[in-house]
């Protein structure tokens, strides 16, 4: 038997004291991968990218504001920090992510996220990195209008007017998982893993 979702019982909470990765598609375990981090204040539950030049394949940076190429999310390593509040060590720790390519469909807690303009949070919100904030997630609530030929300013047809220079449906890596009340500000939230790369 799989495993089943039901509308009663228990519900992924954020807890600074426990692993960002939850509970993987089919049940599998996490798929991570360790690299050196070459960029301050990043800490488990903030989304990074590689470094652009040549060897950053090698490196982890916390990922930039309005990225497409988020590659995944910080895992928190116990050896290395206490628990998912503290940063990592700039240009020392190894430290491990969950790549979103290798753990589709995962459930992660610990996202961190930034006011989602001042209005409720539904779940399977889109969470986009267009959020204004280094490593954070903003919920993305605009529904996209198409745009025409004529509008789109040399775009392919069918490129969004409403989010053009934000290409947000590129920066879209996870959905918000529960439903929350205004949040309001910086919040951690539960999300999984809506595409494989």
């Amino acid at each position: 038997m799989g495993s089943t979702i039901v509308s009663t019982g228990e519900k992924i909470s954020c807890d600074d004291t426990m692993t960002v990765f939850v509970h993987g598609a089919y049940n599998l375990g996490p798929v991570l991968e360790n690299r050196l981090l070459s960029t301050t204040a990043a800490h488990p539950g903030v989304h990074v990218s590689h470094v652009t030049t040549a060897g950053g394949e090698d490196y982890f940076i916390i990922g930039p504001d309005a990225t497409a190429d988020s590659y995944g999310i910080l895992e928190v390593d116990f050896a290395l920090i206490a628990d998912c509040s503290v940063d990592y060590t700039h240009t020392t720790d190894n430290v491990p992510a969950i790549p979103y390519h290798l753990n589709p469909g995962a459930y992660l807690r610990n996202i961190v996220c930034v006011d989602p303009v001042s209005s409720d949070v539904s779940p399977d919100q889109l969470l986009c990195t267009v959020s204004g904030t280094a490593g954070a997630f903003i919920a993305h609530h605009t529904e996209m209008t198409m745009a025409t030929e004529a509008d789109n300013e040399g775009w392919p047809a069918g490129t969004t007017s409403a989010a053009l220079a934000a290409q947000l449906w590129d920066r879209c890596p996870l959905r918000q998982a529960y439903f929350l009340t205004d949040p309001s500000l910086a919040y951690d939230t539960v999300a999984y893993i809506c595409y494989s790369g």
